[in-house]
């Protein structure tokens, strides 16, 4: 049964039918029906499995990958993150797609998927905000090309995670945890030169940074004097 909205519209609740694509028509009368095979799509109800990153940093931008079943290549294909903020989907298969979180506040929030616009699944993935996070210094700021100095990096907003990476220039390297300010981390093998030093606690989104860590030539030993006392 429909509802009158106005001369031009009306709405009605979809009935249950199995997945395809069947005509809508309009009866005033219960009786005489349109014959304007204006199209509607049945599909079968999407799900969510898991999500990757599953955590992104508050301003937003991380590419998600939201993986699950019976997802569907439409203009309607939309990613919700928490209760209400909606961003277009990126159709890759039927059990992929991608979303780029918008600017959220701190903590975890679910994400859902629609393909019609209206209708989020109800099997989702849970997905952490991360806070800010920054790089403000490193202990020691300088080592030898070629040896595996442990650089402790401090800063604001790490997170103890399995994702959670170093990255000195464009090299990174896995980061132990400590606390929210200090990470520790083994120097990865870098021409001589200064670089910066950034922290991911996702291990895709990097902090930013207002400390560098300087490679510098290897000492050597070539001779002591005297060699005995």
């Amino acid at each position: 049964k429909g509802t009158f909205v106005s001369k031009t519209l009306i709405q009605c609740l979809s009935p249950s039918n199995g997945a395809g694509i069947v005509s809508v028509e309009v009866t005033t009368n219960g009786a005489d029906y349109s014959e304007d095979m204006v199209q509607y799509r049945y599909f079968a109800s999407p799900a969510i499995s898991h999500v990757i990153p599953s955590s992104g940093p508050t301003e937003g931008g991380t590419v998600v990958s939201v993986y699950g079943r019976n997802f569907v290549d439409s203009d309607t294909l939309y990613c919700r993150f928490g209760n209400s903020t909606s961003v277009l989907g990126r159709w890759i298969s039927g059990d992929r797609i991608e979303c780029t979180t918008p600017p959220m506040v701190a903590g975890d929030i679910v994400i859902s998927m629609t393909n019609n616009g209206v209708d989020y699944t109800t099997t989702n993935s849970t997905f952490m905000v991360l806070p800010e996070s920054e790089v403000s210094k490193v202990s020691p700021t300088f080592g030898p090309v070629g040896t595996s100095t442990a650089v402790t990096v401090q800063g604001t907003g790490f997170v103890f995670s399995r994702s959670l990476y170093c990255r000195f220039g464009l090299s990174a390297v896995a980061a132990m945890y400590v606390n929210e300010t200090t990470v520790v981390c083994t120097a990865p093998d870098i021409p001589a030169g200064v670089i910066n030093v950034t922290v991911s606690s996702n291990g895709v989104d990097y902090s930013s940074s207002k400390a560098t860590y300087e490679y510098v030539a290897a000492h050597h030993i070539q001779s002591i004097l005297p060699r005995s006392g």
